[in-house]
């Protein structure tokens, strides 16, 4: 499933669990565009947290992402999971269009 958005904010990331079922998590949270956007919390874990190190708030992004259900005590939880993300190329494509205004002379 791909999911495309804007990056509203990049958390830190957070150790859980205790060896040897340990994992490092970095959490994102993306906004949907369209007439109702909604906030997105997405998880990246372990090697694919260093997909996010060139990334930054306001970046418009496509993110490949897995949803992921457990059950535990009667209650059911889900999770997103990205295992890819780029920049989204009409955004790149649109943002180098754009004419360089420090050349102008006022």
């Amino acid at each position: 499933m791909e999911l495309k958005g804007t990056i509203n904010n990049i958390l830190n990331t957070e150790t859980l669990g205790n060896p040897p079922k340990q994992m490092t998590v970095k959490k994102i949270v993306v906004k949907t565009p369209g007439k109702y956007p909604q906030d997105v919390a997405i998880d990246f874990l372990n090697k694919n947290i260093d997909l996010l190190g060139q990334f930054k708030v306001g970046d418009v992004v496509n993110i490949k992402v897995n949803l992921r259900s457990k059950e535990y005590k009667g209650k059911w939880y889900s999770n997103i999971i990205g295992w890819q993300i780029e920049l989204d190329q009409a955004e790149v494509e649109s943002s180098q269009q754009l004419p360089d205004t420090n050349d102008l002379p006022f």
